[in-house]
């Protein structure tokens, strides 16, 4: 059986739940390709390729649909996949409707990671109208071909259920290697905080920041780690200088290896706006580190209050506050949430569990 993965960016969650799939696949009779749409950087090809599997990418650019349509045609023509798994909305939308009008029948799986703010009717009316076509689109491609949609959380799945009535769905949580090699560095005494993402404004940096302020006044020797980069890097920077926090945060840009800075760490946050099921909050708890995260999909998957660590309202800054300061003061705490969230890791989110159960639902649709 040859699989071919489909999906929009080269980075983030979604590529490390691929090659987490690639690396613990046990049946060699399912052969893997990944194709991203956007430029992926050396270190991720060869990981890959070190596992035996052959990425590449078609150089997307939006002004290039036609073109890449076209390459993204002759790459499956050539490869001849039994399935072909999507990630995101374009790769979705393109695939399916290639089917429609190849007759091909090949499988399409769609893994629907995110709970996406073109789900809802929101925001201004350019963006209203844009999630309002999206969703058109997405109907319509899912009514033309049968399409196979796994969701990463129960959320997600009651989510797509109501827009888009569809049956053939399934949950499927992401799962992680466990790593029990990471040792507790810490650093001079600082109780440090940490946050591992984009910088963009679904994981709302940028309220983490505007609580730091109210949890100084309480406990000085606080600092704060962000990891990750994006459209909203300078700005927040800007934003963590005018606030004067320069010598509470840190910015550290992309790293490629997270549990050397999780490492540091003695608490995790997630401030995220909307989220599908964070691979972030799973490689924290796989640092044995008790977690902090807004109520987003499947983030009550990962956490389990007053076991594991706290979940807070969306964008409530007293609430955030409030779980940080409790973390912060009660050292045994965090070590008891710590131990909770690897066990929980352990027990439940495994890269051999997802992978079977992802690899099962193959050979039965097949």
């Amino acid at each position: 059986m040859k699989v071919l993965h489909i999906i929009h960016y080269g980075h983030g969650g979604i590529i490390k739940t691929i090659y987490t799939q690639g690396k613990y696949n046990t049946d060699k009779s399912i052969k893997y390709r990944v194709v991203c749409f956007c430029k992926i950087d050396q270190e991720t090809i060869e990981n890959f390729n070190s596992i035996g599997i052959k990425i590449s990418h078609l150089n997307f650019h939006g002004h290039r649909v036609i073109v890449l349509i076209r390459d993204l045609m002759q790459l499956i023509n050539d490869y001849k996949p039994d399935i072909v798994h999507t990630h995101q909305f374009l790769c979705g939308i393109i695939i399916r409707l290639y089917c429609l009008f190849s007759r091909s029948s090949m499988r399409i799986v769609t893994t629907i990671h995110n709970d996406y703010d073109y789900f809802y009717n929101s925001g201004n009316i350019l963006k209203r109208i844009r999630s309002i076509i999206k969703r058109i689109l997405e109907v319509t491609s899912y009514a033309c071909f049968k399409t196979h949609v796994v969701c990463v959380s129960n959320k997600i799945l009651q989510r797509v259920k109501n827009i888009y009535r569809l049956k053939d769905i399934i949950v499927i949580n992401n799962g992680i290697e466990i790593i029990d090699d990471i040792k507790r560095v810490g650093r001079n005494g600082d109780i440090i905080i940490i946050s591992i993402g984009r910088f963009d404004v679904q994981k709302n940096y940028k309220q983490l920041i505007r609580v730091l302020p109210e949890i100084i006044k309480n406990v000085i020797n606080i600092k704060l780690i962000l990891v990750g980069n994006g459209e909203q890097f300078e700005y927040l920077e800007e934003y963590t200088q005018k606030k004067r926090l320069e010598n509470f945060v840190e910015f550290t840009g992309w790293v490629n290896d997270v549990y050397a800075r999780l490492a540091l760490a003695d608490i995790f946050v997630l401030t995220s706006l909307f989220e599908g099921f964070p691979i972030c909050l799973l490689e924290a708890a796989n640092a044995e580190l008790p977690l902090i995260s807004s109520d987003v999909s499947g983030a009550s998957d990962i956490i389990k209050p007053h076991y594991n660590g706290f979940l807070f309202q969306i964008n409530n800054d007293k609430q955030l506050v409030e779980k940080l300061l409790q973390l912060i003061r009660d050292k045994n705490l965090r070590t008891k949430f710590g131990i909770n969230s690897k066990r929980l890791i352990r027990e439940k989110f495994n890269a051999d569990g997802f992978v079977n159960k992802i690899e099962d639902y193959y050979k039965i649709i097949i």
